[in-house]
């Protein structure tokens, strides 16, 4: 399943590409017209600027939401480079968050608005503008959903380290009310393995079921012996 969703991704991707360098060749095809007309015949065609403008609205905003990776922004980054490694997880942590909780409350009106502006057209191509200005909807939730993805790895990185630590004490990290999808990804990430399929408890209708089973366990393990839980007497 994980290998589909894989390949799913990568057609979807690579598909954008295809329509972003479409988008390019249209942009110039209609630049390159705008000029011979305008220079060479002088007889200025306002169509080719307007779909111009907007192929490039169009490939801006649909490449990054589609096509642009992480690595790939320009971003002023002096505060985040000075910082630990552990300053700039928690950094990319409340940024993603700001980010997604931002264009979350503003995708109600967002839409809205791009819905009103169906009562009119462009000047020269006569499209509806809520067709035109609609690729910022399909930004805005694609921000949204890469946002949670950004949070979602962020914070199977520190819980990874934090198990880790919590291991090297003879300790145990116990989660509850954990969500299938994200076990999901705690399993695919290899963080389940290291916190222990036993110590993670998902969310059930009932509430505080699975509270009370993290507890009972939890109870169990403390009145364990070192020898029990793994670890090794002090001498």
């Amino acid at each position: 399943m994980e290998s589909f969703i894989r390949g799913v991704a990568g057609w979807v991707q690579r598909r954008s590409e295809n329509l972003i360098a479409a988008m390019l060749g249209v942009m110039f095809v209609a630049f390159i017209v705008q000029i011979v007309f305008r220079y060479f015949f002088n007889l200025p065609t306002g169509w080719s600027t307007e779909l111009s403008l907007i192929c490039w609205l169009w490939l801006v905003l649909w490449g990054t939401a589609f096509a642009l990776k992480e690595k790939d922004e320009i971003r002023f980054d002096i505060f985040y480079s000075a910082a630990g490694p552990r300053m700039r997880r928690g950094m990319a942590l409340v940024i993603a968050a700001a980010a997604v909780a931002l264009y979350a409350l503003s995708l109600p009106g967002t839409y809205k608005y791009v819905a009103f502006m169906k009562v009119e057209r462009s000047s020269y191509l006569n499209i509806r503008l809520d067709w035109m200005y609609s690729i910022y909807v399909i930004f805005v939730v694609a921000i949204i959903l890469r946002g949670r993805s950004e949070i979602g790895s962020t914070f199977v990185t520190v819980l990874q380290r934090y198990a880790q630590v919590l291991l090297d004490r003879d300790s145990k990290l116990m989660l509850v009310g954990v969500d299938p999808t994200v076990r999901d990804q705690l399993a695919r990430t290899g963080v389940l393995e290291l916190i222990g399929e036993e110590n993670v408890f998902l969310a059930t209708p009932q509430i505080g079921e699975a509270l009370n089973q993290a507890v009972a366990s939890a109870t169990t393990w403390l009145g364990q012996t070192p020898a029990d839980k793994g670890g090794k007497y002090d001498e």
